[in-house]
């Protein structure tokens, strides 16, 4: 029970690096925490916005923050590839 909340305590830190960071690219200064989180539109970010903040992440940093869902799914997607 500690171990996972020490994980999703450090996914949670994690998250909120990565807001900051895209809040960087995109030129805004709110400060982290659930206000700023709930705010925060991703939808209304042209796909270069969103491209030029997940570079700026860094691929190991988003490794680390990705959900297991979406892994999954690049599998499935790249097990299709090779198959094909």
């Amino acid at each position: 029970m500690i171990e996972k909340a020490k994980v999703q305590s450090s996914l949670l830190l994690s998250i909120d690096a990565a807001l900051r960071l895209i809040r960087q690219a995109k030129g805004t200064s709110r400060s982290t925490g659930a206000r700023s989180r709930a705010q925060l539109n991703l939808s209304t970010w042209s796909e270069e916005e969103v491209t030029a903040a997940l570079r700026a992440y860094g691929f190991d940093k988003l490794m680390q923050v990705m959900p297991l869902e979406f892994r999954s799914l690049l599998q499935q997607r790249e097990g299709r590839r090779s198959s094909a």
